[in-house]
């Protein structure tokens, strides 16, 4: 799956985490193909009112290099779908439920670029976007993932929801809306020990996220850590202040 993507910038391939919440040991709990580093890995929620909870089933991170599994989340318990029944439904539960969904929102962003919403958030033939990388799409829906509160969400992002539940009408801009969307899709890629900076005006009292994602050349069998491209985000605030991302000493599957 990883050789696949970093082969093919365009396509965005996305796998069940798994419903292994308590089968398999730590940094097992995620399975293979979700594992994969550049690939959207789905855990599931509860269904309606319950959609703040993560499912008691739904598998756990983090990978046996300690990266941060799943990615996203999406409804997972209890849900309807075609079946071989009288009514041609069946009502299931599992991450395998929950990826359609979130497949279907990753089209739905791929569509918003295509039709060319972006940046003005109407549609404007002339902004299209049409072959935008499967890495843009994952950072897209990430940026607006809704924070998870409720019975087995813990930390976000954390190896039990990743960083939330898919919210799309946070992710995306629509002329009237009070949050904007930017983004940079790389093309060419950065030299070891390069940098790429970008300058960003914030007003108002909006969140204000920044999600840095990139499809990751394939790592050796077996290889930990299985990043070969080790790439860092650092946001820095008019006063001075930075925000980067550092794992702490001894940070491993036995205490994410």
């Amino acid at each position: 799956a990883d050789l696949v993507m970093q082969d093919r910038n365009e396509l965005l391939m996305v796998f069940a985490a798994g419903n292994d919440a308590t089968a398999c040991p730590n940094g097992n709990n995620v399975g293979s193909p979700g594992n994969a580093k550049n690939v959207l890995t789905i855990g599931a929620t509860g269904r309606g009112t319950a959609g703040n909870n993560m499912a008691s089933f739904s598998s756990r991170g983090p990978t046996l290099d300690s990266r941060t599994k799943p990615d996203l989340d999406a409804q997972g318990s209890g849900i309807i779908s075609a079946g071989r029944s009288a009514s041609g439904t069946a009502t299931m539960s599992g991450t395998s439920m929950a990826t359609p969904t979130a497949a279907g929102n990753a089209a739905l962003v791929r569509d918003y670029l295509a039709q060319g919403f972006y940046p003005s958030g109407v549609k404007t033939p002339a902004d299209a976007i049409t072959n935008p990388s499967g890495a843009l799409i994952k950072a897209i829906m990430a940026a607006g993932a809704f924070k998870m509160t409720g019975t087995g969400a813990n930390t976000n992002p954390g190896q039990d929801q990743g960083y939330g539940r898919i919210l799309l009408d946070d992710s995306l801009f629509f002329s009237g809306d009070a949050s904007k969307l930017y983004f940079h899709d790389e093309t060419a890629g950065l030299q070891t020990g390069g940098l790429a900076n970008f300058q960003v005006t914030a007003v108002g009292s909006q969140r204000l996220t920044f999600v840095l994602t990139w499809s990751d050349v394939a790592g050796a069998v077996n290889a930990s850590p299985a990043t070969v491209n080790s790439l860092r985000l650092e946001v820095q605030a008019p006063n001075g202040d930075v925000w980067t991302q550092k794992l702490p000493a001894g940070y491993n599957v036995n205490n994410a």
